[in-house]
């Protein structure tokens, strides 16, 4: 049983099977998140539950299989060990019969009850055989119907092994604090080569570049385009001046 505390939404607690109760607290997940575990433990334990209250029933079930099939083969030996005997007494009564020294002074109504009871015999052998032959396909289905339900059990048995690892990992990463690596599906996990978001931004990250570079030696022409055509100016300034002090000299 899973509750959580009305007083603080970071902490549940868990009430096992022999009532001992463990008390979690995850304040640094968000509330989808301590959901999600709070689910996940229910379902883990639903089905436990259904699991072991199965495994228990079939373990019942096995132990009256068990006893049935073994009853139901003492029971075939005992009907074929029968079977066996009433055949060889027939067998004598009617070689006695046909080996009798008068059996014409034997009785009509003798020799009529004691075929009945031959015939009688014989139809019983009869139906013990076809009784034997029942109960021994009986037996091979109960053999296929054996081998079935121990590949099942351990199909359920490798199933409950692995919930339970799942379940080991569950309390290590409560314990610890984070969510267990299970949990974390291949998608998660990015290759810094081959993202597109990754060669979006080294693209950019070299367009920039670029365009700063260009900007760069732009502004060096520019600059130094500014600084000949300065130096030309203060160049024919110093040059007209001096043609003025010569015709001011002349004059």
């Amino acid at each position: 049983i899973c509750t959580v505390k009305n007083a603080d939404g970071c902490l549940f607690s868990i009430k096992c099977f022999d009532n001992t109760i463990h008390s979690f607290k995850v304040p640094k997940a968000s509330q989808e998140t301590r959901e999600n575990w709070i689910h996940a433990i229910e379902d883990h334990s639903e089905y436990s539950t259904h699991y072991c209250t199965q495994e228990q029933q079939s373990d019942e079930e096995e132990e009256i299989d068990a006893t049935s099939i073994a009853e139901l083969q003492g029971s075939l030996k005992i009907v074929q060990s029968c079977h066996q005997r009433l055949d060889k007494e027939i067998s004598s009564f009617q070689s006695m019969i046909t080996q009798s020294d008068n059996p014409q002074g034997l009785p009509t109504s003798f020799l009529k009850r004691a075929e009945e009871i031959s015939k009688t015999a014989r139809e019983t052998c009869e139906v013990l055989s076809n009784c034997i032959k029942l109960f021994t396909r009986q037996e091979g289905v109960r053999n296929l119907k054996l081998e079935h339900e121990q590949e099942k059990s351990k199909i359920l048995s490798e199933a409950l092994e692995t919930l339970a690892t799942e379940h080991h990992e569950l309390e290590q990463s409560l314990v610890k604090g984070s969510p267990p690596l299970s949990i974390f599906s291949e998608e998660q996990f990015y290759d810094a080569i081959s993202d597109s978001e990754s060669e979006k931004s080294f693209t950019g990250f070299e367009t920039v570049t670029s365009f700063s570079l260009e900007n760069s030696e732009d502004s060096s022409d520019t600059i130094t385009a500014n600084m000949s055509e300065e130096k030309a100016n203060k160049n024919r300034e110093t040059l007209s001046n001096g043609i003025k002090k010569h015709r001011y000299g002349f004059a």
